[in-house]
């Protein structure tokens, strides 16, 4: 039997190689495929056909569109991950619920308190005139401006309103709990 040297500078013939190259291509089959592609010719694989991840595969599964990207970093992401990132600015985030759905927005920075956000509550005072001794407890509601009550008390006599006072500077006030500030972007593509 030749060696390969030999079998290797051997001359053949048209119909011989012919023959060798039909008798190869019947040994793979023609209805397998590799990754979707048919095998009836040579295919070529990427990195995703074998399951490698690269850096486009990567962001895809570990930051898909929609994806939030937090850090002290101020450098945009699409600069090391690829992408489309818009930055958030001056908001906390909240997890979305039933009560909150995803991407809504709301709340504000500072609040000016309402009446109707104010504690139940009252305010108490005593009132007495003329030859009534004892006063009856007052207690003020509510009312706009000035509080202004008609006083209700035991004994005889007469009597006049009770107002109350204003107090505070109706400015706004802040509720944020404590924070740490990050930079924080939300993949759009």
């Amino acid at each position: 039997m030749a060696d390969a040297y030999e079998i290797y500078n051997m001359s053949h013939t048209g119909e011989e190689i012919d023959a060798a190259v039909d008798k190869a291509n019947a040994a793979v089959p023609q209805t397998r495929t590799v990754n979707g592609k048919a095998l009836s010719a040579d295919i070529t694989l990427s990195a995703k056909d074998v399951g490698a991840l690269v850096k486009s595969n990567l962001l895809d599964y570990v930051y898909p569109v929609g994806s939030i990207y937090m850090s002290v970093n101020s450098t945009n992401p699409a600069s090391f991950l690829g992408g489309t990132w818009a930055r958030i600015q001056d908001r906390f985030l909240l997890a979305a619920g039933s009560s909150y759905s995803a991407g809504s927005t709301g709340g504000e920075a500072t609040h000016k308190i309402t009446q109707n956000e104010l504690p139940s509550h009252c305010h108490a005072g005593l009132y007495w005139s003329g030859d009534s001794t004892n006063g009856t407890p007052i207690n003020l509601n509510g009312g706009t401006g000035n509080v202004y009550l008609t006083p209700s008390w035991t004994g005889g006599g007469s009597g006049s309103p009770i107002y109350t006072g204003f107090t505070g500077a109706d400015a706004a006030h802040n509720n944020m709990p404590p924070y740490l500030a990050v930079y924080v972007w939300k993949r759009t593509a």
